[in-house]
Formats: structure tokens, C-alpha cells, sequence
């Protein structure tokens, strides 16, 4: 793999430097292996960064070798897909993406108790919250199209206000959210 100087330097090996800022000539330089203290952690480029940012989920190093075949401690962390970064268990569904590859945002949604109401982003309000005209949920999920009682003709309206195409009706999965669209059926 290439980098720098428009690709022309190998990525573990060379670096781009700029050797006439006039003319804007770059050329590329074999790096020398460095020797990094031990407070610190070598990039596979050969560069030198703290070794407390090893695996914690910002980029140090240029060839991003830092956040990569990172190690947790399972117990208190968790790791983002592909052996890439750690972070503390608490950031695990938090409403925000910390993972590059949003792992640790991933099969979050919880299920509330049958009283309650489950927001598209798993948060729980009461049930007598759904379609009341105000947005309890932060993203409206629980003010869906349909609460003002405006179904168009091939959708039906669920108990719960809630409007559904006719389509769904006794297809056996619960569609309105309080089963209106699967009662009645033969």
C-alpha cells in the first residue's frame, strides 16, 4: 500500500517531505526507525505516540495502527467491530456513536413494559402519551402521521389513532402496536 506524495510513498516504509516550499517539490524519505520511549507506542509507520492512546478510539497515528488488533479488558470495556478501539461499557447505547463502525449503537432498542410506549430510539413514556399532539419521545415516533384521525381511504385506524395500510390487516404481525389490525381476523 502507497501513500503520500500524491500515493508514491509505501505506507510502513516512507514518508512524504517537503524538500523546496517555492516549487512545492515533495519527495519521499525512508523513514529511520525511531526509538520510542516507554511511555510511548510505535505506529507501523514508525512513529512514535503515548501509549495511553492506544486503542481509545481517536486516530494518533497517520496509518491509524494505533486504534487497530486493540486488546480490552472485556470486563469493564467493550470492543468495536473488527478489533478496533475500546471503550468503558457505559458508552455502550448511549445515544451515540463512538465506534467507527457504530457497533456500540447497534440492537439497542429495549422493549417497554406493556403499559408503556417504545420511541424508535428505545426511550419509554406512557401509553396515554401516544397521539396526544405533543412530542414526548425526542424523535415524534410517538406522534406518528395519522394521530389527528386524517387515515387516508386504504389505511385503517388503530385504536391507538395510529394509521396502517389495509394491507396489513390479519397479516400476523402486530402493525398498529396495540394489535388492533390482527382482532377480528378468520
Amino acid at each position: 500500500m502507497v501513500t503520500g506524495c500524491g500515493g508514491l510513498c509505501a505506507l510502513e516504509t516512507e514518508a512524504c517531505q517537503l524538500v523546496d516550499r517555492l516549487r512545492g517539490v515533495r519527495v519521499c524519505r525512508q523513514l529511520s526507525l525511531v526509538t520510542c520511549s516507554p511511555q510511548e507506542w510505535r505506529c507501523r509507520n514508525g512513529l512514535c505516540v503515548p501509549a495511553a492512546a492506544r486503542c481509545d478510539g481517536a486516530v494518533q497515528c497517520y496509518d491509524k495502527s494505533d486504534e487497530t488488533h486493540c486488546e480490552c479488558d472485556l470486563t469493564k470495556q467493550f470492543r468495536c467491530g473488527h478489533f478496533i478501539s475500546c471503550f468503558p461499557n457505559s458508552k455502550l447505547c448511549d445515544g451515540v456513536i463512538d465506534c467507527w463502525d457504530g457497533f456500540d449503537e447497534l440492537n439497542c432498542t429495549t422493549e417497554c413494559p406493556e403499559d408503556q410506549f417504545t420511541c424508535t430510539d428505545g426511550q419509554c413514556i406512557i401509553e396515554s402519551r401516544f397521539c396526544d399532539g405533543y412530542a414526548d419521545c425526542p424523535d415524534g415516533s410517538d406522534e406518528p402521521r395519522g394521530c389527528d384521525g386524517g387515515c387516508s381511504k386504504h389505511e385503517l385506524q388503530c385504536r391507538n389513532r395510529r394509521c396502517v395500510s389495509n394491507a396489513l390487516r390479519c397479516d400476523g404481525h402486530d402493525d398498529c402496536g396495540d394489535a388492533t389490525d390482527e382482532t377480528n381476523c378468520s
